[in-house]
């Protein structure tokens, strides 16, 4: 009886607080069921928003994969990605970034012996990307990235110092090639080297095979080939018939033999009936 009679006087004791609280609470009634419809929206919008920022980040990062397994020695696909508005904000784009940097090294790396202009050129327009990257990236990879970068860079250009501070605060997988290299640059021999490269003359390409430097004018004299032998015209198509026509004009002029003219041959020997002269006989 006791239980029962206590559990009556908790029941009534609840549904009296109950109804005090509803009777407070229900001159805000409406301002709390905005609240709660506003809540219900922001929470809606931001699922919504989160499902969106996915579906750009995956495209994304599609976009980058094709763009890197894409033949492009200027890595134009690469840098136009790294500014697209499209994908403005997601983390692809820095990456985008670092990878358009890192080929443009290695470019200039490769052309260094053959074009130095072109190749410090080259790593000058690299330089700006590098320091933000390593300064503002969200990614500590990408940062750490940048640092090598900008050592490698400072390598090619020739200052060492600088490359050696780069090297210092690269962290991360990174970090071993790092510091064997910036250890390297303390020899003698390889600043040397480092100076070298930077202040070699190149050789020259010869585009002309050989033939003269590129520009001048080709001469334009040509040995004319000397005439055929003599012995040779009769081995000739032309000679040939040019001979037998010129035999055939002589015996037709002189006429024929026993006809009272003179032969060819006889011609050729000083012999033979010599032509009237009707004039002297007149």
């Amino acid at each position: 009886m006791k239980k029962e009679r206590r559990h009556d006087l908790e029941t009534n004791f609840l549904a009296v607080k109950l109804t005090q609280w509803i009777a407070a609470v229900r001159p805000y009634s409406k301002a709390l069921t905005g609240l709660v419809a506003l809540a219900i929206g922001l929470f809606a919008v931001t699922l919504l928003w989160n499902s969106r920022s996915a579906s750009t980040e995956r495209s994304a990062w599609e976009e980058f994969a094709i763009a890197s397994n894409t033949y492009d020695p200027e890595l134009m696909k690469l840098q136009d990605l790294a500014t697209a508005e499209e994908y403005a904000g997601t983390r692809m784009q820095e990456w985008a970034h670092a990878a358009w940097a890192d080929g443009q090294v290695l470019l200039a790396a490769g052309s260094y012996l053959s074009d130095r202009e072109a190749a410090q050129t080259r790593l000058r327009n690299v330089v700006g990307t590098y320091v933000a990257l390593a300064t503002s990236a969200g990614d500590s990879d990408i940062r750490n990235r940048s640092h090598f970068g900008l050592g490698r860079i400072y390598e090619l250009q020739n200052k060492i110092d600088q490359a050696q501070r780069e090297y210092a605060l690269v962290q991360g997988d990174l970090q071993t090639l790092a510091l064997e290299r910036a250890e390297q640059l303390k020899s003698d021999k390889v600043k040397e080297a480092c100076n070298w490269l930077f202040t070699a003359a190149l050789p020259k390409r010869d585009l002309t095979g050989g033939q003269g430097a590129t520009g001048a004018r080709p001469s334009f004299d040509v040995a004319v080939p000397d005439s055929a032998p003599a012995g040779d015209a009769t081995e000739g198509p032309i000679a040939t018939d040019s001979s037998e026509t010129g035999a055939s004009d002589v015996e037709a002029e002189v006429g024929e033999p026993g006809a009272g003219g003179s032969t060819a041959s006889d011609v050729a020997a000083g012999e033979g009936t010599a032509p009237k002269n009707d004039v002297g006989d007149e």
